[in-house]
């Protein structure tokens, strides 16, 4: 089950990973910027799941997950932004909203199929 759910967590990152990098506008060198984003978000997102993975880190990660991926997340996306204002925040919050409405999405799915025998 713990696999399961780092996959879901890995799947999420990946959607709202690209679906920010297509809302940011990167400062100027964008190549330059947009590699940092990358590899910094995939940094932040693969240290969590490795917690998740390996170090029995649901626990925590349940009520502290906000604090490990999106605040970094946020905060490094705010930097790299060519936008510091209302914009970068802006695209930010529809990214997260888009999140939200998929895991409430999932979640019903979770609820719906729970006794199907494909999900066991």
């Amino acid at each position: 089950m713990d696999l399961y759910h780092t996959l879901f967590v890995a799947v999420t990152q990946v959607f709202l990973g690209s679906y920010v990098m297509l809302l940011i506008d990167f400062r100027k060198p964008v190549p330059i910027w947009r590699t940092r984003w990358i590899v910094t978000v995939v940094l932040v997102v693969c240290a969590n799941l490795i917690g998740l993975l390996f170090l029995n880190f649901w626990d925590t990660y349940r009520r502290v997950g906000v604090l490990t991926v999106t605040v970094p997340y946020i905060l490094f996306t705010i930097w790299c932004s060519s936008h510091r204002d209302f914009r970068a925040v802006f695209h930010l919050a529809t990214a997260l909203f888009v999140g939200c409405i998929g895991t409430v999405n999932a979640n019903f799915a979770e609820l719906f199929l729970k006794n199907n025998q494909y999900c066991d």
